[in-house]
């Protein structure tokens, strides 16, 4: 009976343990790149009044991330990721590539060999403030290979949080920022000829609908430019509340533009009347969303432009 009671312990305590038991990533030339979300812990401190040491004492309750890419949804949460690394490859150092632009706060902490490293880069810190001049949240882990490290971040954002997480080498990320630039800079720049083009047909020919289709391009293209960083990196850097506030403005305005060319183009107010009701019900939504933004409500404000 009590050889018994000691195997159900012993199958009790090792359940136990890979139950609360985080896998550690293995960082090999075959990773570098990958979305790791699938090996990422989580956790949302709802009330926002956790220090860094009190999460570091709450880790059986993170839980593993289903998907390749974070998504912690709109709130005001301090969110947490939490992930432990070994070195398995050549490199002297693994550089963290967060790639989503828009979030307001970031704070990095890396645990090695007992000791505590910190990095916090917010709305505040100018682009070429930062460790690299970049719009991403690029951060260094320095670990030998045969070394390891648990490393925490730290989100919040009045927008819709997501965290596309990676790791690069130096020689790589040089390779995807370029890739990411390029390729960006192709959408933007036809955007760009679009307006240009568009602009060019109204002063010929005084059509309204082509000055209304130009307003929804231009902030169609802000919103994708704030939203891939660049606006901040090369257009303004200092200005705060535009860092924080501008992706969310330009995607109301454009909203307003879509509804104001909608109805001018289907000609709603003659031919679909109650067309015409709903499109002037959404625009006021957007224009009330819009007064939000400017009276401090961020949050509610992007929740209005998500709703409609």
């Amino acid at each position: 009976m009590n050889y018994c009671k000691i195997i159900w312990f012993c199958l009790l305590s090792f359940c136990c343990t890979s139950l609360f038991a985080q896998t550690t990533i293995n960082f090999e030339e075959n990773l570098i790149a990958k979305y790791l979300g699938k090996q990422l812990y989580t956790f949302s401190d709802t009330r926002g009044r956790k220090s860094f040491n009190e999460i570091r004492a709450l880790e059986s309750l993170f839980e593993l991330s289903k998907g390749d890419v974070i998504d912690f949804g709109v709130s005001n949460n301090n969110n947490w990721v939490k992930f432990d690394v070994y070195n398995n490859s050549e490199n002297d150092k693994i550089i963290l590539n967060l790639g989503y632009p828009p979030i307001d706060e970031v704070e990095f902490y890396v645990i090695r060999h007992d000791n505590v490293y910190s990095y916090r880069v917010d709305k505040k810190t100018e682009i070429e403030n930062r460790h690299y001049n970049h719009q991403f949240f690029l951060f260094d882990i320095l670990i030998k290979k045969g070394e390891s490290a648990t490393c925490y971040l730290k989100l919040k954002s009045n927008k819709q949080l997501i965290a596309p997480i990676t790791f690069n080498t130096q020689k790589t990320l040089i390779q995807e920022t370029t890739n990411t630039d390029v390729f960006s800079g192709l959408y933007l720049g036809t955007m760009v000829v679009m307006i240009l083009y568009n602009l060019f047909i109204y002063f010929s020919g005084k059509d309204k609908q082509y000055l209304l289709y130009v307003n929804y391009i231009f902030w169609v293209a802000l919103a994708q430019a704030c939203l891939l960083g660049y606006v901040q990196r090369f257009l303004y850097d200092s200005n705060i509340w535009l860092n924080e506030n501008l992706l969310t403005l330009a995607g109301a305005m454009s909203g307003v533009g879509t509804i104001l060319f909608v109805k001018d183009f289907l000609n709603t107010k003659n031919l679909a009347p109650r067309l015409n009701k709903i499109l002037n019900l959404i625009l006021i939504g957007d224009l009330l969303a819009i007064v939000l933004l400017f009276f401090g409500f961020a949050l509610v404000c992007y929740q209005v432009v998500n709703l409609i």
